[in-house]
């Protein structure tokens, strides 16, 4: 991990980022924790995590390449642009619910809106790729149904995801 001038350890997901007209929300694994246990802590603060996980980080520059590649061609968005938000899950439910509240605050915002009725919310995304691990997909995937935000995950694999009651938009 790189650190700003306070000395303070620098989001490795910041620099993850690709604007666009229309924009993907991603969670993959940047990295892990020792311990990420919520007994012990005495205030809400956040996750550290400690180690890199380079296959994570793989994951998240084939999104930005594709995201690359597609505003690249003249076929695919004529006139658009499609832009991409990764962030890192640290392999944590409680590191992956932060980035996931945020992609669905409104468009232009940080505030998730709390309404009687979404038909005509926008949030800051218009799908979600990840997380890599099943615990998680399980976690995000009833929070993005509710909103009923498309998630597809590149490595989620448990028979309970395709339960379609549970999970319509995963």
């Amino acid at each position: 991990w790189e650190s700003n001038q306070s000395g303070a350890p620098l989001c490795l997901s910041q620099q993850l980022r690709m604007q666009g007209d229309y924009m993907l929300g991603g969670l993959f694994p940047l990295g892990t924790t020792d311990d990420a246990g919520l007994g012990g802590r005495i205030q809400p603060n956040a996750t550290v995590c400690t180690r890199f996980s380079s296959l994570g980080l793989l994951w998240a520059l084939a999104v930005k390449m594709a995201v690359e590649e597609i505003n690249n061609g003249s076929t695919l968005l004529p006139g658009l642009r499609l832009g991409c938000d990764l962030f890192d899950t640290c392999s944590e439910p409680v590191v992956a619910m932060k980035p996931s509240l945020m992609f669905m605050a409104k468009a232009g915002s940080c505030d998730v809106a709390a309404s009687c009725n979404y038909t005509q919310y926008q949030p800051r995304v218009l799908a979600v790729i990840g997380p890599h691990s099943s615990e998680l997909a399980l976690l995000t995937g009833k929070f993005f149904s509710f909103f009923l935000m498309p998630q597809v995950s590149y490595g989620a694999s448990t028979d309970r995801l395709s339960n379609r009651e549970t999970f319509p938009s995963f």
